[in-house]
């Protein structure tokens, strides 16, 4: 692959910067911590992690033309600053969130055989649904929107019998439930749009025309 002469700076403990990136240009590592604006006097790219705040102070009259965190949370970015600046900004969200899967059921797994136990008939708790716990879950082969769908069937059948009990009681906590079931089901359906966004994204510019056809 031809080089396209970029001069880039990226944060020394992002594994590989210089075999990821050497094809486009010349690669320089600094630990994030430690980058300053003296730094970018020489640099087009910058390619950072959360400990290194982007902001006007760092890269304005600086050459760089494009900001990228190898990290899904961008609170570290001031986007706003580098949109008046002209400077391209991407972040990385769900990039590692496979891993993290992988990761965390190798460590059952590997807990597990340390026991002489099997993770059959155990029950997995996750705490949240976002990236990583979402796809822990389908991976676990639990199916979210079934149980709640589950839910709904059932509130529907206790609203039916509530009509001939009428009981107060059982109204309020068809209310309470009926609540929570929803918010999941939303929360669900977001988090499905979400990675359906992403991996439409990660097939390019394909990719980014179907989710630009299919918009509502």
């Amino acid at each position: 692959m031809p080089s396209f002469g970029l001069r880039l700076l990226v944060d020394a403990n992002i594994p590989d910067a210089e075999a990821a990136f050497g094809p486009v240009g010349s690669v320089r590592t600094i630990p994030g911590h430690a980058i300053s604006r003296a730094d970018l006097a020489d640099v087009d790219v910058l390619v950072v992690r959360s400990v290194t705040r982007v902001d006007a102070a760092l890269v304005e009259g600086t050459p760089v033309r494009f900001v990228g965190t190898a990290t899904a949370g961008v609170d570290h970015v001031d986007q706003e600053t580098l949109a008046g600046l002209g400077i391209a900004f991407a972040s990385a969200p769900g990039s590692n969130a496979a891993s993290v899967v992988d990761y965390v059921l190798a460590a059952l797994l590997a807990v597990a055989a340390d026991r002489g136990e099997t993770l059959d008939g155990r029950t997995l708790g996750i705490v949240g649904l976002g990236e990583v716990g979402g796809r822990l879950a389908r991976r676990a082969g639990y199916r979210l929107g079934t149980f709640l769908l589950m839910g709904v069937i059932g509130l529907i059948v206790a609203s039916l019998i509530n009509i001939f009990i009428e009981s107060s009681a059982l109204q309020f906590a068809i209310s309470v439930v009926g609540v929570l079931v929803f918010a999941g089901l939303t929360a669900y359906d977001t988090q499905q749009i979400k990675n359906e966004y992403l991996e439409l994204r990660a097939m390019g510019p394909q990719g980014e025309a179907y989710v630009g056809k299919s918009a509502i």
